[in-house]
C-alpha cells in the first residue's frame, strides 16, 4: 500500500467532511457508488484507495455521496 496515498486520502476525506469523524462514518457506510459496499472495503490496495480519493474529489465538486 503507498504510504504516500494513504496520506493524502485521509487529507481530502477530512478536508471534503469537515472532520476525520464523519470521513470515518462515511468510509463504514454501504455506498451506491461503491457497488452499494461500504467504501472501506476498496482500501486494500492502491487501485481501490485511487478510487476512493477520486470519488472523494467528485464530491468536492458536487457529485452525489
Amino acid at each position: 500500500m503507498n504510504a504516500k496515498l494513504s496520506i493524502d486520502l485521509i487529507e481530502q476525506g477530512i478536508s471534503t467532511f469537515g472532520s476525520e469523524e464523519a470521513f470515518l462514518s462515511w468510509l463504514q457506510k454501504e455506498n451506491f457508488f461503491f457497488d452499494k459496499k461500504a467504501p472501506n472495503e476498496f482500501l486494500d490496495n492502491d487501485k481501490g484507495m485511487k478510487f476512493i480519493k477520486d470519488r472523494l474529489e467528485g464530491m468536492s465538486y458536487g457529485d452525489n455521496m
